[in-house]
């Protein structure tokens, strides 16, 4: 065993080396029993049952993509995951980068579903409210129960992710349970390169991400334009800018138009479609490109057209409060 003297001497030697990213069999196996304490109050949910079921969660340290066209309803996925984990880490905060949508976008869209509205009717209904007035009031008591999904509305740099969650944790005095990006192209990198090159750093950055902060993470993506341009059923390959995606995400999920019904579907005449162009609702299919562990297989679902909130197909809600 060496003397005190004698390890001040190496550590000296070596002070430019961190010996905190070292780890001994003991030191991972006490890291690992003391991640296991509280596992299940710090994961995240997907919001849809069938998979946060099969999946058995998002476990810290782990980054989870979802990857489908524009307009599929990938902001409303991501918006359903900030809600059904924010109701069960209530004493956390819950980030959602927001790279694209503003903040009018945001709040219509939880104002769309708490009032069963379209964007215009929610426009006519609080066109005349004021935030101090009781109607006012009102609202905000019925969104009060997300108050800890806190938006950055910003296209941020990748080494900016890390120093704003840690903002937001010292401004409200709680911890960041787990956070989304949406849309992870709308990031920004000062590396030199071309857009694919950006993208694989900030995703690769973004993985780093969730390792030092050990909280899990999500983040909603575009896919190629030649995957949409040719209808082709979407792969592990198809988010745009490619490689790092699939390379970083230890789960990997596509939204996508369902080119098939489930087995006992009876709202078709619901559907909307070229035929019905005003259905009630949109039949989405979500399917696991890539998963590390759990059973998790493809789920159906339902996107209400008028207020975008996502069900399943068979009607289980997403959210039990």
């Amino acid at each position: 065993m060496k003397t005190l003297s004698e390890i001040n001497e190496i550590v000296d030697k070596f002070k430019d080396f961190s010996t905190n990213a070292v780890f001994e069999m003991a030191d991972m196996l006490k890291v690992y029993l003391d991640y296991c304490k509280n596992i299940q109050g710090n994961k995240a949910k997907t919001g849809i049952a069938s998979i946060d079921e099969g999946l058995g969660g998002i476990r810290p340290g782990e980054l989870c993509g979802f990857i489908g066209a524009t307009n599929v309803g990938k902001t409303s996925f991501a918006m359903q995951s900030a809600k059904a984990t924010s109701q069960m880490m209530y004493d956390r905060i819950i980030p959602v980068i927001c790279t694209e949508p503003t903040e009018i976008d945001m709040i219509e869209r939880y104002l769309q579903i708490e009032l069963d509205s379209n964007t215009y009717e929610v426009e006519n209904i609080c066109k005349d409210i004021t935030f101090d007035s009781e109607q006012g009031q009102s609202l905000y008591m019925r969104l009060k129960k997300y108050e800890n999904i806190v938006h950055v509305v910003k296209a941020l740099k990748e080494n900016e992710l890390i120093p704003y969650i840690k903002m937001l944790e010292e401004i409200t005095g709680k911890k960041a349970g787990y956070f989304i990006i949406d849309h992870i192209q709308g990031m920004k990198s000062d590396l030199r390169g071309n857009r694919s090159e950006k993208l694989e750093w900030i995703i690769a950055e973004t993985k780093q991400a969730v390792n030092t902060l050990k909280i899990p993470g999500m983040f909603v993506s575009h896919v190629a334009r030649s995957e949409v341009k040719d209808k082709k059923e979407l792969s592990i390959y198809s988010g745009k800018g490619s490689g790092e995606i699939e390379n970083s995400c230890q789960i990997l999920f596509s939204i996508d138009l369902a080119e098939e019904e489930p087995a006992g579907f009876d709202l078709s005449h619901e559907l909307r479609t070229k035929d019905n162009p005003h259905g009630k609702y949109k039949l989405l299919s979500v399917t696991p490109l890539k998963k590390k562990r759990g059973s998790a297989e493809k789920t159906f679902l339902l996107q209400n057209t008028k207020t975008t909130e996502l069900t399943e197909w068979n009607k289980k809600p997403l959210i039990d409060f």
